[in-house]
């Protein structure tokens, strides 16, 4: 019989701001309760580990939109470290850095890559958007010697700034939206233009490419082939896209990928922005839907599990809930809530499922692109890992509602309220599990995988009647988890 128990203090206090009610952060094994209902024996719940503890990850965490006040960094900054993400993404906004010509303040960078580090966790510079000292738009590739000569002045001034404490950078962000784009090979100039000062100042830099908002794969590989000799500047090309199903939002990795292995096959896939909405939005992306915490919960997850399991980096879009007070819209993506005065104002569902998710994913396991695990079962997302220090396996899925691949029937389906299974059969070519266990990433309940639904044969294990629902799952032994 499983008992609760807590480690530490069960509930951690934090002051959203001065004056303003506490939000709780509950660290109790039961801090996401659900209805749902698996009839296994609980043994367990996955410990929380924060960024001082974790070590090796593939994620990010936005902290976006600073540079345009959309958010607070004060406001959200005590609850950066209990989530466990050790890196956290800054757009470092030229026009808040540079009010006057030549004159570059960087300190309102300087606390949110202090404090973060402070706390073991590393800062990434995004260099974005114009200035409008200079007359500098979105339109890079219209823009004078005179106004390439500031921007290069300022991503130079920016690089020196950071130089001892910060190694990666991202370039502008979602070229590739609005009227008069750029075409693909002017956004590529403008990535190694930038790219070469930032090697200059830190030749240790590690630097993301294009920032594409969309997966279009023929205009990837314009930019991509480009770059040409230059691509060695670099060592992501990073993507966003959001769908409603986030299953379908894979089809852009399996697109790139072998486009990445023809052209410059050093190159490492990074998924740099993709989050959704704990409520019903007006404008911007996944807008006009019903969302809840539930369904916003079950996106993020299949979205950021479903990225590693394209051996890409993955970022989570964003710790707060961004507040666009010129349009009068409040976008809900955030892990933690806020009100229009960007206080925070509640933790949502999301944030604890993000926090049992990267305290399971990191450079312990190691991803395997051809998982040792096969289903008959329809609507089946499945990816493997192994642990590298005994080889245990590690398999996460769910149902995917049919939203893999472009023309999948539901690939504009929304993760469901429901928390009913389904029984599928998985076979693993492998030896059996010790302790084999059964995960709820959701709740980061831990549960004993019934014996009697295990079959071994000389070549295969079998687990029969597995829990599945339209949210991750995992299967595997009990040493690969830290429980509380």
């Amino acid at each position: 019989m499983y008992m609760k128990r807590t480690v530490g203090f069960a509930v951690l206090l934090f002051a959203a701001a001065a004056g303003a009610h506490e939000v709780k952060l509950d660290t109790s094994p039961d801090r996401v309760p659900t209805p749902l209902k698996v009839g296994m024996e609980r043994i367990g719940t996955i410990a929380p580990r924060g960024a001082r503890e974790a070590h090796g990850q593939p994620w990010m965490l936005g902290c976006e939109t600073l540079d345009r006040d959309f958010t607070d960094f004060e406001q959200y900054k005590e609850f950066l470290e209990p989530l466990g993400i050790t890196r956290i993404r800054l757009q470092c906004g030229w026009a808040k850095c540079e009010k006057e010509k030549g004159k570059y303040d960087f300190s309102w960078i300087d606390r949110c890559v202090d404090y973060a580090a402070a706390r073991g966790i590393r800062s990434v510079l995004e260099t974005d958007y114009g200035n409008p000292l200079y007359g500098n738009g979105k339109r890079f590739h219209m823009w004078t010697d005179a106004q390439w000569a500031a921007w290069e002045a300022w991503v130079r001034a920016l690089a020196t700034h950071f130089k001892g404490r910060v190694t990666e950078f991202h370039m502008w962000n979602e070229p590739d939206t609005g009227k008069e784009q750029p075409s693909p090979e002017a956004i590529a100039n403008q990535n190694v233009r930038t790219a070469r000062i930032i090697k200059e100042v830190v030749p240790e830099a590690r630097i993301g490419a294009f920032v594409y908002a969309s997966g279009k794969a023929t205009k990837f590989e314009a930019s991509l082939a480009a770059l040409g000799a230059d691509a060695k500047l670099f060592t992501w090309v990073v993507y966003h896209g959001y769908t409603p199903n986030p299953d379908a939002g894979q089809g852009i990795p399996e697109a790139w990928g072998p486009i990445i292995a023809r052209l410059a096959p050093h190159l490492k896939l990074f998924q740099g922005e993709q989050g959704s909405p704990s409520k019903r939005l007006t404008g911007y992306a996944l807008a006009n839907h019903d969302w809840t915490e539930w369904s916003q919960a079950k996106w993020d997850l299949r979205r950021y599990v479903g990225d590693i399991g394209h051996g890409a980096e993955s970022s989570v879009f964003t710790i707060a809930d961004i507040c666009y007070r010129d349009k009068g819209i409040h976008n809900a993506k955030g892990l933690l809530a806020t009100d229009l005065d960007m206080k925070v104002v509640g933790v949502k569902k999301a944030y604890y499922a993000v926090q049992n998710m990267v305290s399971v994913f990191d450079d312990s396991l190691e991803w395997l692109p051809n998982p040792p695990f096969t289903s008959a079962a329809t609507n089946l997302s499945v990816y493997a890992w192994r642990q590298k220090a005994n080889g245990a396996p590690l398999v996460a899925f769910w149902d995917n509602q049919d939203g893999r691949g472009k023309r999948a029937k539901g690939r504009k389906t929304f993760p469901t309220e429901s928390f009913e299974t389904r029984p599928v059969t998985l076979a693993y070519a492998g030896t059996p599990l010790k302790e084999p266990v059964w995960v709820d990433l959701m709740s980061g309940r831990v549960y004993a995988f019934p014996k009697a639904k295990i079959k071994v044969s000389c070549d295969e294990v079998v687990f029969t009647d597995v829990p599945t629902y339209d949210s991750p799952c995992l299967l595997t032994d009990k040493s690969v988890l830290k429980l509380q």
